[in-house]
């Protein structure tokens, strides 16, 4: 039988050959004569589609989700939301978002940036107001004014200046320095990557890191690295602007930051789970 199925597509593929060995030598090319012909009946941009209608691409779309990531400037203003984190940490019992808020045109922004904290209060929070402006393509430079607060302790306002964009493989970047009133300054580092399963499915692993420039007994901070945590999370995107997620997270205290810890019998480390939701619009 294989044999015979062998033979048959042998016979197919000469019987293609032959037919098409005959319809080329029928087309002979050289001896039409171009010069009798309309060219420009042809309808070319018919052929091409025409133009693009003025409202083909959504400027919304086109602009991202928080930061200017290059390619072409406009000079229309445009607005957005985007609500990075609103989770629920099962082991620590804390509800947490983190987001921003920004209006302005493509080389001037306002941004309002916002970390919360807290149980049944607000225990913690970070609200920064920050002008943006491009840096290069893929990337930004924000100065600004941080707010910190702690449920508890003094109030702090920080002087801000930071840069995010895009590093190669598209690894999100973030990083900003603050300079508070008593001369202390504290260094963000944030780098996160989504690797996609599926068109809806992808996992998003995260690195935070901070150091603090001198020692701060009061809100039991070492100088030097003092913060790390790794989280992995896994998103669905149930529609482009809405995903919940499930993660886990793992925290780190360091150096003379763990010493503080262990004297007021606080944990080192810990690792929790977390549900939450991510959106923008």
């Amino acid at each position: 039988m294989s044999i015979q199925r062998t033979t048959a597509r042998l016979l197919y593929i000469g019987i293609f050959l032959s037919i098409s060995t005959l319809v080329t030598a029928q087309m002979d090319h050289s001896q039409m004569d171009h010069s009798q012909m309309d060219h420009g009946s042809m309808g070319h941009a018919t052929m091409q589609g025409g133009q693009a209608p003025a409202d083909a691409r959504s400027p919304d779309y086109s602009h991202g989700r928080q930061s200017i990531h290059g390619g072409m400037l406009h000079n229309h203003s445009l607005w957005g939301v985007q609500v990075n984190t609103a989770e629920w940490q099962h082991h620590q019992h804390n509800l947490s978002t983190a987001g921003a808020a920004w209006y302005g045109t493509d080389t001037h922004q306002a941004v309002l940036d916002w970390a919360l904290t807290g149980r049944s209060q607000l225990e913690e929070a970070e609200i920064a107001f920050i002008w943006r402006q491009p840096l290069w393509t893929f990337w930004n430079y924000d100065l600004g004014l941080q707010h910190d607060y702690a449920h508890a302790q003094a109030n702090r306002s920080a002087l801000l200046a930071g840069i995010n964009g895009l590093l190669p493989y598209r690894i999100e970047f973030d990083t900003k320095l603050l300079l508070d009133d008593a001369g202390r300054s504290t260094l963000h580092l944030d780098a996160d990557y989504d690797l996609r399963l599926t068109q809806r499915l992808a996992i998003q692993p995260e690195l935070k890191l901070t150091a603090y420039g001198r020692d701060d007994p009061t809100r039991l901070r070492g100088a030097g690295l003092s913060q790390a945590a790794i989280a992995l999370r896994l998103r669905y995107e149930w529609r482009r602007t809405f995903a919940p997620y499930l993660g886990v997270q793992y925290q780190r205290k360091l150096r003379k930051t763990a010493d503080y810890a262990r004297q007021q019998q606080q944990a080192v480390q810990t690792t929790d789970w977390m549900t939450g939701i991510q959106f923008w619009f």
